[in-house]
């Protein structure tokens, strides 16, 4: 197995199966919504006033999206859900930057 960085595994591997065998099944809705609430928490300062109205709506579509996770993926399992987390806004600190100057 090679990593996309270019580290190999230490131990040969056969398939991808063995990646999700490694992988730790332990999830529950409770540390997803943690880890949910940890993100929200991190949006809080990208919601000032001042910026621009594409960016406001891009985090408010964003932290609803975080909202609805719990409703929305219910049906499913916890452990496929922790790879079901909205997309944050990208670089929105270096166009708010462009868009301000």
């Amino acid at each position: 197995f090679q990593a996309e960085d270019g580290i190999r595994d230490f131990c040969l591997s056969r398939g991808l199966g063995d990646v999700y065998k490694r992988q730790d099944v332990t999830l529950t809705w409770a540390v997803l919504r943690d880890q949910r609430d940890s993100k929200l928490e991190g949006t809080d300062g990208q919601m000032a006033s001042d910026l621009p109205t594409s960016m406001v709506d891009e985090y408010k579509a964003y932290r609803q999206a975080l909202r609805d996770m719990p409703t929305a993926l219910s049906a499913v399992d916890a452990n496929v859900a922790a790879y079901m987390f909205p997309t944050q806004p990208a670089n929105s600190t270096k166009r708010a930057t462009a868009a301000i100057e």
